[in-house]
């Protein structure tokens, strides 16, 4: 993508994105007044308490709604990571949106979990660290400590702390399975083969890979990258070169390409 169209799409989102926070509100408020206006206007115990249930129900669909609608407004920039598997493209956006909008609470928030992503695939802990330390990504995530667990399982794994990870990893599982919901479910996998593969046991690691359900191109790029690393450290090498092949023809400007291409060249030393 060029500068231009990266310039284009992220002041397109954020265009899009303020006029959906200024026009809910102002949705919601009008609904509010009309039904008020119904209700109380002959005034009884039974309308006031309609009106307190119908402002509330209002309320939590306006919620829904906004977020929902943001949601659709941020997929154009997620695909090109997601689908497109431009990691290139997808930093120089985060990058574009971290740096023009970060005074704009919202975007501020996406655009730092972006971030942590991009540090994640690049293997930049350093960066990882300093995000974390963010105002604004401490508040956002201060009742969600299973996503900062995850970080430090992170960092801890791109470091090769072993304590660090062990502790780590034993605290978001122990939160995990109070929790439920496929997001949870394909967390808790992808914790099982970084613990596998720290450990050594690429055969239980590769068993986790083939049993996980692949969504975005990304997933399936990162699934084969992860297979390929498994089935090279069991010896399994025209399997590995195979799903090798398969980042490098797919993974686009993703980093594991350059990592898979290396790779090859050990496996064929």
């Amino acid at each position: 993508m060029s500068d231009e169209q990266i310039k284009s799409m992220m002041d397109s989102y954020f265009i899009k994105s303020r006029i959906v926070d200024f026009a809910g509100p102002i949705v919601f408020m009008a609904a509010v007044i009309f039904i008020s206006s119904i209700l109380l206007s002959s005034p009884s115990e039974i309308n006031k308490f309609i009106f307190i249930f119908v402002y509330l129900i209002a309320n939590a669909i306006l919620f829904y709604s906004v977020n929902k609608i943001k949601l659709k407004l941020i997929a154009p920039i997620n695909a090109v990571l997601e689908d497109d598997c431009d990691f290139e493209s997808y930093k120089k956006l985060i990058k574009y949106g971290y740096q023009e909008y970060y005074d704009v609470n919202i975007i501020r928030k996406i655009m730092i979990h972006a971030y942590i992503r991009i540090c994640d695939l690049d293997k930049d802990s350093e960066k990882i660290k300093e995000l974390m330390n963010d105002n604004v990504f401490i508040r956002f995530n201060k009742r969600n400590k299973i996503y900062l667990n995850y970080l430090d399982l992170i960092i801890a794994w791109h470091e090769k702390n072993e304590l660090k990870f062990s502790v780590s990893y034993q605290c978001l599982i122990d939160k995990i399975r109070k929790k439920r919901g496929s997001k949870f479910e394909k967390l808790k996998k992808e914790l099982d083969f970084l613990y596998f593969a720290y450990d050594g046991d690429y055969k239980q690691a590769l068993d986790i890979l083939n049993d996980t359900k692949l969504e975005t191109n990304i997933s399936q790029v990162l699934i084969a990258f992860n297979k390929g690393l498994s089935l090279n450290k069991l010896e399994r090498n025209d399997e590995a070169i195979e799903q090798l092949n398969y980042v490098i023809e797919n993974g686009n400007t993703l980093p594991q390409v350059e990592r898979a291409k290396k790779l090859l060249l050990e496996i064929s030393e």
